[in-house]
């Protein structure tokens, strides 16, 4: 992991503390974009032979090492 600094604002604070462990919210905010943008550039994984299926869940899993 790497870490990095957010600035926040006294809303965004407040909202922040809420969180149990507010990396692991963000680091799954911005997976869940990722994913997002993954899906409108690919077919559904319905559509796709298990050897792709399998070869992007492994890079997937990889990039979230």
């Amino acid at each position: 992991m790497r870490p990095i600094n957010v600035t926040l604002d006294s809303v965004t604070w407040e909202l922040a503390k809420t969180k149990t462990n507010f990396s692991e919210w963000v680091r799954n905010q911005l997976r869940s974009e990722r994913n997002k943008e993954f899906a409108h550039r690919h077919p559904p994984l319905s559509e796709i032979s298990t050897e792709r299926l399998n070869y992007e869940l492994k890079t997937r899993g990889e990039e979230e090492e």
